[in-house]
């Protein structure tokens, strides 16, 4: 699904301007698809976490927090 709507998300956007005459998607579903395609990533934030018993560190990255379109985070 990720995949799906990372290739496809910005050409649903394009489609949806011209069949409707201009009008964008509202601020905040476009917001809601940016985090949930950034979900996870470390490259997009994270925290480190460091265990001082065995002295290993674990990146743990940011979640997007956006419940019904992110199956992690719902």
């Amino acid at each position: 699904m990720h995949r799906f709507i990372c290739q496809s998300f910005s050409a649903f956007q394009v489609q949806i301007r011209e069949h409707h005459d201009g009008l964008d998607l509202p601020d905040w579903i476009g917001k809601a698809f940016a985090g949930y395609l950034k979900c996870g990533q470390l490259g997009h934030g994270f925290r480190r976490f460091h265990c001082s018993g065995c002295k290993k560190n674990q990146f743990v990255a940011f979640s997007c927090k956006v419940r019904g379109l992110c199956p992690s985070c719902d």
